[in-house]
């Protein structure tokens, strides 16, 4: 399945290579930072950033967009930009597929309560 923000994967090589020589001068950049420099469309460039082990995410509190940084030399706190796979329904024993458990947190939950799921919620939305 192909979307216009696939790269070739020649061209994903070298928009990796790219970015790679970009974050070892300057590391601590956008998305979009990156894909202006490196020319190619921002969506395109996420597909290489989360699937390349090289390049890290490190998330901001005050900032909407991750930075970016080489996993060589990411700052304490740096996430790895692998993607893990989505997990698929279960069927249960009365034929209706449960959900995997996902955390409701409100403004009332605390960090040491009991985790709570309501699974007929979570399967209204998934």
């Amino acid at each position: 399945m192909s979307s216009e923000y696939s790269l070739a994967p020649d061209e994903a090589s070298k928009a990796a290579s790219a970015v790679f020589s970009i974050l070892t001068r300057d590391g601590g950049q956008t998305a979009a930072q990156l894909a202006r420099l490196v020319g190619v469309h921002k969506k395109s460039l996420n597909r290489v950033l989360y699937h390349d082990p090289r390049f890290q995410e490190m998330k901001i509190e005050t900032q909407a967009a991750p930075l970016w940084y080489l996993a060589s030399s990411a700052p304490t706190g740096a996430k790895e930009s692998t993607r893990k796979p989505k997990s698929e329904p279960t069927e249960e024993s009365d034929g209706v597929p449960s959900v995997a458990s996902r955390e409701i947190i409100d403004e009332f939950t605390h960090i040491f309560d009991e985790k709570e799921y309501d699974h007929e919620v979570l399967a209204k939305f998934i």
